[in-house]
């Protein structure tokens, strides 16, 4: 992989350069509308091109055939335009990407198999305590395996391989005529060539994965045939990144007859962990043990070898209080762009002080989370300053909720909770407005701040109305105002949530 990776850097490199020095040649303030870049080569650009194209037939020699022989007809045109010369120099650099693969991957897989071929011969032996008669494999046998599909599509790895090159080969075509068509600059240009390639990388890792899981499958499957294992059990990671149909297989066992590939054994998905041993009724298995990894401190430990996965996480997950963690990490990547986003619009110093500490207070702690989610939505809707802090917010949240939750209105509403906006209009805009602040930032922030005792006085005045309000998910919602000395307090009669606070106007 690590090979891989090296040319999929050079063919960026290399298709930079080519994308770079084609809009230094043929674009205006590095801007060419789609109709210039179909232009037809001049025949001293045409002269200069069919040498590179020359190379290109030395270089692949030994690749794919379709592609040489192409390069050959290109090199015969006397009519090329520019667009087609750039799309050519791409397809040269996939070509050197996967030229020589389809062979370095039989040969991996066929070393795969055999190390595992061999290495399951001698852990049945092992187990059953005695040396067993087998086949050794020969060149004929290792190449039969490596050619025959083992999907129910029919296809082989090389055929898998040539269908993930051609999808790279359309889509950077596409890509490159569609940010020529827009006008977009060659930055531009050259980073969505370069997320495609990206992704090719990440297509022909999970093949290669993919792949393996089911070249050691086979090989499991024919060492077990060989030394007549008649039952296998599925083994399943012990771990929070498990998959839900490998947690439901892990301890089940089988007949070596119904085993099929992605059905009753491994892999059952992309990127699959699981793996299968043969099966004897625990009569070699007695008293065995597994690994498993803790999802909070990721250490390693072990637990009796009967344990299924849906028990291991009941008893070591569930019933430890460590569920929340599975989710933050399962959830990882999501969270970390909206933990990035969050301090983006609230600021660091509003935040937890770490990325775990953030997954933490989103997993464990509901009401806060809540009101950080609050907290953010009222900043970004200009309803209160961001200079209060979360700090402060949630300090006069909670002074709010220990003062109120309990009592009851005048009409006997007994108050239940306290909604983030209604804080935020507790607190107001008004007092944290600068005193130079233009007439339209005065009059944004207008909402001036409410006392306790105002909001108090207004609960129990005993003057009210109710109105409907539809929200923004369309549903209708009955709220009751009342009517106090300095303020209006709103309330939602059905759930006992205070929504909202507002200063009266002084005539």
């Amino acid at each position: 992989m690590i090979e891989t990776v090296d040319n999929y850097d050079r063919a960026i490199a290399a298709i930079k350069s080519d994308i770079e020095t084609w809009y230094q040649r043929f674009a205006v303030n590095n801007e060419i509308s789609l109709a210039e870049a179909k232009k037809l080569l001049t025949k001293a650009e045409l002269e200069e091109f069919k040498w590179t194209v020359d190379e290109y037939i030395k270089l692949g020699m030994s690749g794919d055939p379709r592609w040489h022989k192409q390069l050959e007809n290109a090199s015969a045109r006397v009519h090329l335009n520019r667009l087609e010369a750039l799309e050519i120099q791409m397809r040269e650099q996939v070509e050197r990407i996967y030229r020589g693969r389809e062979t370095a991957t039989r040969e991996y897989l066929a070393n795969l198999y055999e190390d595992n071929y061999y290495h399951n011969v001698f852990d049945i032996e092992q187990g059953v305590g005695i040396g067993l008669s087998f086949t050794r494999l020969d060149q004929k046998r290792l190449d039969l395996v490596t050619q025959k599909p083992w999907t129910t599509d029919n296809k082989t790895f090389s055929d898998r391989i040539w269908t993930s090159k051609q999808a790279l080969i359309n889509s950077l075509n596409r890509n490159l005529t569609q940010m020529i068509a827009r006008g977009e600059a060659p930055d531009r240009t050259i980073a969505a060539i370069a997320k495609e390639f990206e992704k090719d990388k990440n297509t022909v890792g999970r093949l290669v994965m993919t792949e393996s899981a089911a070249f050691s499958a086979k090989a499991r499957a024919d060492a077990h045939a060989e030394l007549g294992v008649e039952r296998f059990e599925i083994v399943a990671t012990l771990d929070a990144n498990t998959s839900e149909i490998c947690r439901d297989m892990d301890g089940k066992h089988f007949a070596e007859k119904d085993r099929e590939i992605g059905v009753t054994c491994p892999p059952f998905h992309p990127w699959c962990r699981s793996t299968d041993v043969p099966y004897f009724d625990d009569e070699f298995t007695v008293g065995g043990m597994r690994v498993a990894r803790d999802p909070e401190t990721g250490k390693v430990y072990e637990v009796p070898a009967n344990m299924t996965y849906r028990e291991w996480y009941q008893k070591y997950v569930v019933d430890e209080g460590k569920e929340w963690s599975v989710k933050a990490y399962r959830n990882r990547h999501g969270d970390r762009k909206q933990y990035e986003a969050y301090k983006d619009a609230i600021g660091k110093s509003n935040m937890p002080l770490t990325f775990r500490s953030f997954q933490q207070m989103k997993y464990q702690e509901p009401q806060r989370w809540d009101l950080l989610k609050g907290y953010k939505s009222e900043v970004t809707s200009g309803n209160i300053s961001p200079l209060v802090g979360f700090k402060n917010f949630e300090k006069e949240h909670n002074s709010l909720i220990e003062r109120f939750v309990g009592t009851k209105t005048s009409d006997g509403i007994e108050i239940k909770g306290i909604k983030p906006h209604f804080t935020a209009r507790k607190i107001g805009t008004h007092e944290w407005m600068a005193d130079d602040a233009s007439k339209e930032i005065r009059n944004r922030l207008r909402y001036k701040a409410v006392k306790s005792e105002q909001i108090e006085d207004a609960l129990s005045s005993g003057v009210y109305r109710d109105t409907l309000r539809k929200e923004k998910t369309g549903k209708m919602m009955l709220s009751r105002q009342y009517q106090g000395q300095e303020c209006v307090v709103t309330i939602n009669p059905e759930t006992g949530m205070l929504i909202q606070t507002n200063r009266k106007k002084r005539k």
